[in-house]
């Protein structure tokens, strides 16, 4: 959960002595690699999508779009209107993480974060790296920004692990029966749920316990980057006695503005999900929708793809279809929903950013104006 960003060069930094005779270009090895992962991750994704998901559902793309075009102007303006006010209900938890962080900067960070994240698998480095530089223009100190994504992140992944235990208890009070790989899934994920959730407790009680965890993830690490002949060094006890050291009076003060902003976010989430389908004519119930939208958030985890599109529609149309719902139909609003968690935030997001790019550059160029004016 750490996070390493390090602060812009200054221009005298960049303006330092020429390069030696001897330096090479660094090679572009590195760089095609990237390159092909990130396009067999796209091609994965679109096949995924395009082929497994429709097949292994028994849903032709003809009878799905039709589904989804059933969908009046109303219907869309509602769902448009409840997921934005889940982006609403998540700004609670980043102006809690972020102290004097307005609710309507913290839906710009949400935004573009989310939008340059799900461009490439593992995106998430882009996303921190461009919200980094935009709370930083806005007067934020590194220090401040690094303990934000802390928090921010930990409530989070905290109700990812969680939501697989309510949903199981929901089903378990409308006499649903389980079948074994839901209950394998919800086994791992309290399993994860209970050892983060008592390390990372243990840890910010005890300066002596985040050591002792420090150390141990120091030396797990170290053997994981000897084996693949890694040069890189990590120092996760520093890391995590700091980030002990600021993040432990918010988490006191703001424990409680972060608990309902996660609670609201992941109904108004679970909200549009249960619309999305029922407004096409499915007839899941409300504990089997709060599955598959438990499920959606836990497969969410694994990006192998961008924003695990491809794995999390699959995932989550075969365990709705196995608790009884109508392939086509299934198929139709689980696409519709990730459409509006996934795909809307695309352009949202990069016209979000777009702004604040143009608003950036009109307030960098204000000073340089005024000061030809008047040297003239």
């Amino acid at each position: 959960m750490s996070v390493q960003v390090s602060d812009h060069p200054t221009g005298e930094q960049l303006a330092g002595p020429p390069p030696a005779r001897h330096a090479r270009r660094r090679p572009a090895r590195p760089r095609v690699i990237r390159l092909v992962k990130i396009a067999v991750s796209l091609a994965l994704m679109a096949g995924l999508v395009l082929a497994v998901l429709p097949r292994a559902a028994h849903a032709p793309w003809g009878d799905v779009v039709d589904a989804i075009q059933s969908l009046s102007i109303a219907q869309v303006v509602i769902l448009c209107a409840v997921w934005f006010l889940g982006l609403y209900a998540h700004s609670f938890v980043l102006t809690a993480s972020l102290p004097q962080l307005t609710h309507r900067r913290a839906i710009t960070l949400n935004l573009t974060g989310s939008a340059v994240s799900n461009l490439v698998p593992f995106g998430g480095a882009f996303g921190v790296g461009l919200n980094y530089a935009m709370s930083r223009s806005w007067g934020f100190s590194k220090p401040a920004f690094t303990v934000y994504t802390f928090v921010s992140n930990l409530a989070l992944l905290l109700t990812k692990l969680s939501l697989p235990l309510l949903a199981v208890l929901a089903l378990l009070f409308t006499d649903q029966v389980l079948h074994q790989q839901v209950m394998t899934l919800v086994a791992v994920a309290l399993v994860a749920f209970v050892l983060f959730t008592a390390g990372m407790g243990v840890s910010l009680c005890h300066e002596g316990a985040a050591r002792f965890l420090g150390r141990g993830a120091d030396r797990v690490i170290g053997w994981a980057l000897a084996l693949v002949r890694s040069r890189r060094t990590v120092n996760v006890q520093r890391t995590l006695l700091d980030l002990r050291r600021e993040s432990l009076g918010l988490l006191r003060r703001a424990w409680l503005q972060l608990s309902m902003g996660m609670l609201a976010y992941s109904a108004l989430q679970a909200l549009l999900l249960w619309l999305s389908l029922h407004m096409i004519g499915s007839t899941l119930t409300v504990a089997q929708v709060l599955a598959g939208y438990a499920f959606e958030r836990v497969l969410t985890i694994a990006a192998v793809t961008p924003g695990g599109a491809g794995l999390v529609e699959v995932g989550m149309a075969a365990l709705l279809i196995a608790f009884g719902g109508a392939p086509v139909v299934t198929v139709a609003g689980v696409l519709i929903y990730r459409a509006f968690i996934f795909g809307l935030e695309l352009p949202v997001g990069g016209m979000v950013l777009l702004v604040w790019l143009c608003r950036r550059a009109t307030t960098t160029a204000q000073p340089a104006v005024a000061g030809s004016e008047g040297s003239v």
